[in-house]
């Protein structure tokens, strides 16, 4: 009786490493109504200088197995670029996968950005073992070394993006020296001491990593406030001379109110012989949406909104495109019916 079980045992054990790995089923295909509504803004989409989208975790997730898919979608909508979002997750999250999604990626002819946040370094809630956490927010050259070793493991990419967000998470900085808010603008208070660090942080960072292009990604209020005397640095021309690419987020219901919003980017771009893009935001929730998400209305407006605009955009050249935050967030846009 005792050789009858061990010998179920043995099976069982058997049977259970042997055992393939689960297989991952392809994304679900596009419904119609994605199809029609692609169709009907790509014209629009592919006259842009550049269109990017960020890719999530969530969203590279669903693709890693099928990087192809998320090409052909790319494609549809007119999207020529990605920033494939890297600033919650270590290196093992993207596995071994992470090479042939960028392999396809590089051969469809679609550039894939790194998108890393400044929370990575002054927060890090899941990078304790890859940052070292300063005990303030003063400049440290060593902060950007660990980050430039994962950047090394990553394989072929186009580039590093980097948003700079001081003025974010104050309750998760703890043990941060300086903490934004409303009241602590002015030249030396505490807002100015964290630009001051932010702008040292990022060019320490383009110093690393040498000839790889950096994108770095402002709020657009930056300007105004640097603008007004509010700040002492926050203009694009304190960071033009290390930076390839401006992202300026302007996060709204429509496009042409984010384009009102950089207008005065647009100016100092075309002071700086330089070029902007503009980062809209498409919340991914179907719950709790945020006010200033394209996300919330219609195609229809959205279409028509960019039917309206992008013929004289385009004919600004220091007006660089569009980066859409997130693309879960532009399809769920794309999806819905009218």
């Amino acid at each position: 009786m005792k050789c009858r079980y061990l010998g179920v045992i043995i099976l069982i054990l058997l049977a259970g490493c042997s055992s393939d790995k689960p297989v991952r089923m392809p994304p679900l295909p596009e419904n119609p109504q994605f199809i029609a509504n692609t169709a009907e803004i790509k014209p629009q989409i592919s006259s842009l200088p550049q269109a990017g989208v960020v890719v999530s975790a969530y969203t590279y997730d669903n693709y890693r197995y099928n990087p192809g898919e998320l090409v052909n979608r790319l494609q549809e909508v007119g999207i020529n670029q990605i920033y494939l979002d890297t600033r919650d997750y270590d290196r093992g999250f993207f596995g071994k996968e992470l090479e042939a999604f960028l392999a396809t990626m590089k051969n469809a002819g679609i550039p894939v950005w790194l998108l890393f946040s400044d929370e990575v370094v002054y927060e890090k809630r899941k990078f304790d073992k890859l940052f070292p956490r300063p005990s303030n927010l003063t400049y440290d050259p060593e902060l950007v070394k660990p980050l430039k070793k994962f950047i090394k493991s990553c394989g072929d990419f186009h580039g590093i993006a980097f948003a700079l967000t001081p003025h974010l998470c104050n309750h998760q900085r703890t043990r941060s020296l300086y903490r934004w808010s409303d009241n602590t603008y002015g030249i030396g208070g505490e807002n100015d001491m964290l630009m001051k660090t932010s702008l040292k942080l990022a060019a320490n960072l383009k110093k690393s990593i040498g000839q790889i292009p950096l994108a770095l990604i402002l709020p657009h209020f930056f300007q105004a406030r640097a603008e007004a005397g509010d700040l002492s640095v926050g203009r694009l021309s304190d960071f033009a001379p290390f930076v390839s690419q401006f992202v300026i987020t302007a996060f709204a219901e429509t496009p042409s109110q984010s384009m009102a919003m950089v207008e005065p980017h647009l100016k100092e771009a075309a002071a700086l012989n330089r070029e902007i893009m503009v980062g809209l935001l498409a919340d991914d929730h179907y719950s709790n949406q945020r006010p200033d998400s394209i996300a919330n209305g219609s195609f229809a407006a959205f279409k028509d909104d960019l039917n309206k605009i992008v013929p004289e955009l385009v004919k600004r050249h220091e007006f660089g495109g569009i980066m859409v935050i997130n693309y879960r967030g532009l399809e769920i846009l794309l999806e819905k019916p009218e």
